[in-house]
């Protein structure tokens, strides 16, 4: 079971991903929906493993193993990381505004935090980021292995006009955090003494702060798809933009 309420079952030489919601099937569709970009996709089309949908269920070839946190496969990931950023020094600039899903973002601050509407508006126009396109969901239950090779699944958060900047730090923060401790808590011990260099990447401490508006946008509009932004975690949110602005 997936927290995006789907089913992994593995049947002979066949494994099928089953939605088992109404939201479930809607991001299934969101996949199929984006897998044609993937394809076309000069650097994300080399990790695309072989599979199809038949109706709302996707199938593939199941001769793959998750990826671990043994040496080998670290290996191959931060291999993976060096080579997707060999060309960063081409990427154009972009603002977030055009490479971050803001929507949900920018309601949540003018329902909760108004005043700080006017000054989440200009950093979003101000900032810039090297463009690229990311997969936006890269964690090691979405990396899988055969013969010294990544595949990547679940293409739900696939976007042609993002960053891979998102990618590394996305996956370098969900690597190391202790596994009661939030991510947020976690953005903000690593904020303050941030590494210049994660895999080989140099980072720059004003992407570090991008990504966690790019994380929050994405997780506010997965769970108003999912129908479940609680009062409780909409006060989470809150309260961690509010250091966010007190930071940057």
């Amino acid at each position: 079971m997936r927290d995006s309420q789907t089913a992994i079952i593995k049947l002979r030489k066949t494994v099928l991903k089953v939605p088992l919601s109404f939201s479930a099937c809607k991001e299934i569709l969101r996949e199929k929906k984006n897998l044609p970009d993937v394809k076309k996709d000069s650097h994300f089309s080399n990790f695309l493993i072989d599979g199809y949908f038949l109706g709302g269920i996707i199938l593939c070839n199941p001769c793959l193993r998750p990826a671990g946190r043994d040496n080998e496969d670290m290996s191959l990931i931060k291999e993976y990381f060096k080579f997707s950023f060999r060309n960063s020094k081409d990427w154009k600039l972009e603002s977030l505004e055009k490479v971050i899903e803001h929507k949900y973002f920018l309601d949540l601050v003018s329902e909760s935090i108004p005043n700080d509407k006017i000054f989440w508006s200009q950093y979003l126009g101000e900032q810039r980021i090297p463009e690229s396109s990311s997969h936006g969901d890269l964690h090691l239950d979405n990396i899988l292995v055969k013969e010294e090779k990544l595949f990547f699944i679940d293409w739900i958060r696939y976007r042609k006009f993002s960053s891979r900047y998102f990618d590394l730090i996305d996956f370098f923060i969900f690597f190391n955090k202790k596994s009661f401790q939030s991510w947020m808590d976690f953005w903000l011990e690593e904020f303050v003494a941030v590494k210049r260099e994660i895999f080989g990447v140099n980072i720059e401490k004003k992407y570090f702060s991008a990504y966690a508006i790019w994380k929050v946008s994405e997780e506010l509009k997965i769970l108003n798809l999912r129908g479940k932004l609680s009062k409780q975690k909409r006060k989470k949110y809150v309260s961690f933009l509010v250091k966010i602005r007190q930071m940057i």
